[in-house]
């Protein structure tokens, strides 16, 4: 992936109001934007494997988590009002519970919980040098060059944009 070429184009649009950038990693469009301004750079990187792995485990921890707090409301409504202190909030949930809107999220998770789970086992199967995580994109436009890397993105770079010609 070191050997990837990044090129860009610019053009005025809208009557020369307005930029718009394309930037290309090996001839491939990955990204761009039209901005009322210029940008020296665009920042391009590639999703983390780690960090995504790291949500896919939080994302189903979260909904067996959410789909036990929900049965639990449905096995004991009464002592699941007692227990909310907030007037408004036990408003809610009584509501919610006699019009069968948390019998519908249990349902939802129902069949998100084994999305999550096959999800995950596809995250854990992988590793950074899986192709999922070799697909560049550009990431945000800086005129900078120093943009702080963010924990889901891998091997960022700054790549100067080619600017629109003069008219």
């Amino acid at each position: 992936m070191n050997d990837t070429k990044f090129t860009s184009t610019a053009k005025a649009v809208s009557n020369g109001s307005k930029i718009k950038y394309v930037v290309f990693a090996d001839g491939v469009e990955i990204g761009s934007r039209t901005a009322g301004r210029s940008y020296k750079f665009a920042v391009v990187a590639r999703s983390n494997h780690a960090h995504s792995l790291a949500i896919a485990k939080g994302s189903l921890a979260h909904g067996i988590s959410e789909l036990a707090k929900y049965e639990g409301y449905l096995s004991n409504p009464q002592a699941s009002l007692a227990a909310e202190k907030i007037a408004f909030h036990r408003d809610n949930l009584a509501k919610w519970l006699n019009d069968g809107t948390v019998a519908g999220w249990i349902a939802n998770l129902k069949k998100q919980v084994p999305q999550a789970e096959t999800y995950l086992a596809l995250r854990l199967s992988q590793t950074q040098d899986s192709p999922d995580f070799q697909k560049w994109s550009v990431v945000a436009f800086s005129n900078t060059g120093k943009d702080a890397q963010r924990d889901w993105m891998f091997g960022m770079r700054f790549i100067p944009l080619t600017q629109p010609e003069a008219t």
